[in-house]
């Protein structure tokens, strides 16, 4: 949102603001910040709802015309529904949640191919469109797009025509967006941020000030969808145990879910050490089919409903924490059960008390805006204030920075921005308050005095952390 703020006040992605994703998903969030403007947020909460709702019914739609399960069930919709709403901190519009619906148009095509047929240059030619689409939400989708062309030329005979019209359709896509960047001005900066330092950034693995805790977020996957996972499995099991006993066509539409999964799975192992939530949303369609299969040969009623309670019982305790946090009076008689430290006190305060930043901040000194030296947008988006520069991404500038003790650590590939170039974006647009939570504003003001030397600064306490805040 950061970013899309600077799109649509004239700027150029890549060019005036550092994203190194793709640009599709910042190029939706503009679109609804110009149309909505401060409900913006609220109208992306409701579009993403009904985008959820729309990729559950497709589902839908690819199980009863696959004949998948034995008996029609709107349960694979509805955990697909589910899966992408837990936990609910993790659900905004990203770049997974929107890949899905492409995704999954394009498997359908995948499946429509038959031997001889001359719609079969149609169908790879629209799937690649939309895999191309997918790869400039997320890169991750090229996982995709090179398990369905393996899943292609492993159940059919291949021919040049149609594997050259899945490549040209990706790359109508591909070469489409990039002609957009290319007529904004900024396509060099595209080609250093948005492609080399993307490169950059899968060696760095975490971004500046970012802590990591594997076995945590590990156990985070366990108790939201560990349950759900063990009954996909089962189902995978189940398809591979009776894959002979299947018709032709049956073993083909589960190779192709079961492709789909492993790049799902793929995607969430080569994040690294990361292992974000939303990384799980692009592996929730195939395993949805894939539990609903399992839950399926459950054939007592009342242990399917008695799993069913077990697996939704943590996921939904995320939504009890958050009506204890969003409404504090309304709940005020669990008040002595929780611990000032804990989890739902934390989002009780972000959610009821004002960012402690407001309180050193003078709006009406405000114009150009803030600089936060950290990859923290939620600062911005709390304090409702825009980022003065194009450093959005501030550990982008971390490792960018040739003056920063990290740029030395690390052999980047991406250029590197020099002292001149700093000096050159600050005289341009210097923020009138520079928010500092990793301490590196001693650092600017050393290499480039004569800018910084008017700013004073504050010591502003979070919780359980204390940050730097400078006034010019």
């Amino acid at each position: 949102m950061v970013s899309a703020e600077k799109v649509i006040n004239g700027g150029a992605q890549y060019l005036d603001t550092w994203d190194n994703k793709p640009p599709v998903l910042v190029w939706v969030y503009s679109f609804f910040l110009r149309i909505f403007g401060t409900n913006s947020f609220l109208a992306i909460r409701i579009f993403t709802a009904f985008y959820i709702y729309l990729t559950a019914l497709l589902i839908n739609r690819f199980l009863d015309n696959n004949r998948l399960l034995d008996q029609f069930s709107l349960l694979p919709a509805f955990l697909v529904i589910f899966l992408c709403s837990v936990p609910w901190y993790s659900q905004e519009l990203n770049g997974e949640i929107l890949m899905n619906l492409p995704i999954v148009i394009a498997v359908t095509q995948i499946l429509r191919l038959r031997e001889r047929s001359h719609s079969n240059t149609s169908h790879l030619f629209l799937a690649g469109l939309l895999l191309g689409i997918a790869f400039m939400i997320k890169y991750q989708a090229i996982l995709v797009f090179l398990g369905m062309l393996a899943v292609y030329l492993f159940t059919q005979p291949a021919k040049l025509s149609e594997t050259f019209s899945y490549f040209s359709g990706f790359l109508l896509s591909v070469l489409g967006i990039v002609l957009v960047i290319y007529l904004t001005g900024a396509l060099g900066a595209y080609w250093d941020i948005g492609i080399l330092y993307n490169l950059d950034y899968m060696r760095l693995g975490s971004n500046p000030g970012e802590t990591v805790n594997s076995l945590f977020n590990l156990g985070q996957y366990a108790q939201l969808w560990g349950v759900f996972i063990l009954l996909g499995v089962a189902g995978i099991v189940h398809f591979r145990l009776n894959y002979f006993s299947k018709t032709i066509r049956l073993r083909k539409v589960e190779s192709v879910t079961l492709y789909w999964f492993i790049v799902g799975l793929l995607t969430i192992i080569l994040g690294g050490e990361r292992l974000y939530l939303h990384y799980f949303y692009l592996l929730v369609p195939p395993l949805s089919i894939y539990a609903a299969k399992a839950l399926e040969l459950i054939t007592r009623g009342w242990i399917r409903n008695v799993v069913l309670l077990s697996a939704f019982a943590i996921p939904m305790t995320t939504y009890a924490v958050f009506l204890l946090a969003a409404f504090p009076k309304e709940f005020s008689f669990a008040d002595n059960y929780l611990q000032e430290e804990g989890w739902t006190m934390q989002f009780r305060k972000q959610f009821n008390e004002p960012h402690p930043l407001n309180a050193h901040i003078d709006r009406n000194n405000i114009h150009r805006g803030i600089l936060v030296l950290a990859y923290e947008p939620t600062i911005y988006t709390r304090l409702k204030l825009p980022c003065a520069t194009k450093y959005t991404n501030f550990s982008i500038a971390n490792f960018k920075f040739d003056f920063f003790p990290d740029h030395d650590l690390v052999n980047l590939i991406s250029r590197s921005e020099t002292c001149v170039d700093v000096y050159l974006e600050f005289e341009k647009d210097m923020p009138d308050y520079i928010v500092d939570p990793l301490h590196l504003f001693p650092i600017l003001r050393t290499k480039i005095p004569i800018l910084f030397r008017d700013f004073k600064g504050v010591v502003v306490d979070e919780g359980d952390r204390s940050y730097l805040v400078y006034e010019r």
